[in-house]
C-alpha cells in the first residue's frame, strides 16, 4: 500500500507547472478569439462615440474578421 502513495508523491513537482499552464491558458485564450472579440468591442465603442465613420468601421471589422 505504501508504494502506491510514494509514487504519487513524486508527481507533486508537476503541480506548479500545471497551475502556470492553466493560468496562461485562461489569460491569453487558446486561439486569440478573446483578443479578437475585444478588438471588435473597442471598434463598436469607437463607432458609438463618433470617433470613426461607418465606412471605416466596416473596413476595420472586415479586416478583424477576415480569418474567421
Amino acid at each position: 500500500m505504501h508504494t502506491f502513495g510514494m509514487g504519487w508523491m513524486g508527481l507533486w513537482w508537476l503541480l506548479p507547472f500545471i497551475i502556470i499552464v492553466a493560468v496562461l491558458y485562461v489569460a491569453t485564450g487558446r486561439d486569440g478569439r478573446s483578443r479578437r472579440s475585444r478588438a471588435l468591442e473597442i471598434l463598436e465603442e469607437r463607432l458609438a462615440r463618433g470617433e470613426i465613420d461607418i465606412g471605416t468601421y466596416e473596413r476595420l471589422k472586415a479586416e478583424l474578421t477576415e480569418n474567421d
